[in-house]
């Protein structure tokens, strides 16, 4: 098996007009996270190894679902499909992360910031607002 060290990124993040906050002096900014992921990248070399993995991955997300969907990976068409994907794994060495979700602001503030990322769909608006929500509970 083919192993390389790998970063992986995943950044949700939303414009916060100055309108949003209805004080004075105030400018835009940005609310964010960020994850990076660093490990050992290594390539699955066998289509047994894929449908493993693949299966295993239908039955976490497919088992709460009332009529839950299996995969049959001798079916012509999903094994059409098995042949256009490139499986692999991550082992995890390291995880950075970073929230920008107007914390350091008083809870008035952030409720309107909240107020104003749910009336827009710009970016990752709705999910940013839902993750300060989810902050504010804490």
């Amino acid at each position: 098996m083919e192993k390389r060290f790998l970063s992986f990124s995943l950044n949700p993040h939303a414009y916060i007009s100055a309108s949003c906050y209805n004080e004075k002096n105030t400018i835009p900014t940005w609310n964010y996270v960020s994850v990076h992921v660093y490990g050992t990248f290594t390539l699955m070399e066998t289509k047994e190894e894929l449908v493993t993995a693949i299966e295993k991955t239908v039955k976490v997300y497919e088992s709460s679902l009332p009529h839950p969907w299996n995969m049959n990976a001798h079916d012509p068409f999903i094994d059409g499909l098995l042949n256009g994907i490139v499986g692999f794994e991550i082992s995890i060495n390291e995880i950075e992360e970073k929230w920008k979700l107007s914390q350091n602001r008083s809870i008035q503030r952030q409720h309107r910031v909240i107020h104003g990322l749910k009336t827009t769909n710009q970016y990752h608006s709705q999910e940013i607002a839902k993750m300060m929500e989810e902050n504010l509970k804490r």
